[in-house]
């Protein structure tokens, strides 16, 4: 089973969401900025992500791996995504609204509270200040994994709360593996 599992459908709808906010196109760095903070906003306030991707420290910040893998279509089939969203060059576009089957309004609000702070930058600006936080070391040229653990030591959790909360991600992800076929 996966350490931290990632909910391609969240993920979809999460970027759709940010992406009709802003006119139905954007950066694509942009778009995976606000997406990582907001995931990081929801494990701060509610001890869960949005997307349940898994994260990477890259040259110019911290990134959703699996996320970017489909804005750049590597290693990743997706049908779903395809039919939502393309990349155009730098940018990404919203090709139909997703539906909103998995997101919450909770994570609806999460999301806003992150477009309201952060929209208004540029993804350079973002990029500055994930490169603030404390979970991403410098990779140089390369990238590496941010373990879900250390993320959430550095958004100060306690060993206890670690491991319940990544046991908790564990089990929805079950649940939703289960429960969607």
């Amino acid at each position: 089973m996966p350490y931290n599992p990632f909910f391609e459908q969240r993920a979809t709808e999460a970027a759709s969401y940010v992406l009709s906010k802003f006119g139905g196109r954007m950066n694509y760095m942009k778009l995976i900025k606000l997406l990582y903070l907001a995931d990081r906003k929801a494990f701060e306030n509610w001890e869960r992500p949005i997307t349940y991707d898994t994260y990477s420290s890259l040259p110019r910040g911290p990134v959703l791996s699996s996320t970017l893998d489909l804005v750049k279509s590597k290693c990743i089939d997706s049908d779903y995504w395809d039919y939502f969203i393309e990349k155009k060059g730098m940018d990404i576009e919203l090709k139909e609204s997703a539906i909103f089957k998995k997101l919450s309004p909770v994570d609806l609000e999460i999301i806003d509270s992150i477009l309201s702070e952060f929209g208004h930058l540029s993804q350079f600006d973002l990029a500055e200040i994930t490169e603030k936080l404390p979970e991403w070391k410098n990779p140089g040229a390369s990238s590496f994994p941010i373990e879900l653990h250390d993320l959430l030591e550095k958004l100060n959790y306690s060993s206890d709360d670690i491991e319940r909360i990544i046991l908790d991600i564990k089990e929805k992800y079950t649940l939703d593996l289960v429960f969607s076929k």
